[in-house]
């Protein structure tokens, strides 16, 4: 799909890719499942150079990642990928914890229980749409606007880098069939696209997941 696309069309990309050897996805062609974790590495940073190309100037990519464990092995993949990644052009601008609030049953010796990923922002360029006003938060600031009113914004406070965006439920309990190993919650995509897009822009997944950012 990439190699149909012009340079510099793609506004924002927000997108999620599969986590190593973790699932099988019954692709010759598939990335993680198969592959070193060198090799995932060099396949990933290969997509997302080639994103970088295709990025507007004013554009932005978000990445969600997560280490994970590859025989008994820590992989910290989004330090990895930070690391990578500027190496190919793109500027971090913010890492950011997402908060899920519950994730897939589990045990394992050695490891807690993760209910969050990190969000890896990047720009293109230092002149990245940002439009932070969109997504300030109003609650709490009465008691301080009183007092102080020359530290804050009337429109609120700007978010801290702690997101909480709990998954959908699934299982039993779910009053859907859909099925995902971590859905985006639609509230979180919204977020994202309020702060860095436009009417008009084109937002891009190269994984689609489950197609919650194609559906906004």
């Amino acid at each position: 799909m990439l190699s149909t696309m012009k340079d510099s069309t793609i506004n924002v990309t927000l997108t999620s890719p599969p986590y190593g050897a973790m699932k099988d996805y019954g692709s010759k062609e598939q990335i993680g499942f198969g592959q070193t974790y060198d090799e995932y590495l060099n396949s990933l940073v290969n997509i997302f150079a080639v994103l970088h190309r295709k990025t507007v100037d004013t554009g932005s990519l978000w990445v969600v990642v997560d280490t994970f464990k590859e025989n008994s092995t820590l992989r910290l993949l989004p330090f990895d990928l930070c690391s990578r990644l500027s190496g190919v052009g793109w500027l971090l601008k913010d890492i950011i914890i997402w908060n899920k609030t519950r994730t897939l049953p589990w045990s394992g010796r050695g490891q807690f229980r993760r209910i969050f990923e990190y969000i890896l922002f990047f720009a293109k360029s230092s002149d990245f749409k940002y439009h932070v006003d969109r997504i300030k938060e109003p609650d709490g600031l009465k008691e301080w606007w009183v007092k102080y009113p020359e530290r804050y914004s009337p429109e609120g406070k700007v978010p801290s880098s702690i997101w909480t965006f709990p998954i959908p439920v699934q299982g039993s309990w779910s009053k859907s069939d859909f099925r995902h190993f971590c859905p985006f919650p639609s509230s979180l995509v919204e977020r994202i696209l309020l702060l860095t897009t436009d009417t008009g822009d084109r937002v891009f997944d190269p994984f689609a997941g489950s197609g919650v950012v194609l559906a906004h």
